[in-house]
């Protein structure tokens, strides 16, 4: 099971200041660049079957968010997606480096996204 968490107090702290006074407003613009997040790293999924691809969702509770297999926080749906990210002999990393091509870095590919999905609502709401 591939469970990965962004689990940094600078990340964290940004997204209570953001998050705070825009509530479900907030939950939306992360869903939408969550959504762009999932899309990537299933593109980066084996396909053997497809199974593990279609599994790969962004999931969000408060302020934690996480690129998963798992259809809500604590179900286990594809205990093989784990072995199949660390293998030792044949690794097929699939999340992990597209959450850091999103979230690493102080001007973290995410955060624009973030950005400019705000931007676009705003303008969508008052144009």
């Amino acid at each position: 099971m591939v469970n990965i968490v962004f689990d940094s107090k600078a990340f964290e702290s940004k997204l209570a200041v953001f998050s705070a006074g825009l509530g479900s407003f907030y939950a939306s613009l992360m869903r939408d660049v969550g959504d762009r997040i999932a899309d990537e790293a299933r593109s980066r999924a084996p396909t053997d079957t497809g199974q593990l691809r279609d599994s790969i969702g962004f999931l969000m509770r408060g302020r934690f968010a996480a690129l998963t297999t798992r259809e809500r926080f604590g179900k286990n749906t594809l205990p093989y997606a784990w072995a199949v990210h660390n293998n030792r002999t044949n690794p097929q990393p699939f999340a992990l480096p597209v959450w850091r091509n999103w979230f690493g870095g102080k001007n973290a590919r995410a955060y624009r996204e973030l950005a400019n999905e705000l931007q676009r609502k705003m303008r969508e709401e008052l144009g």
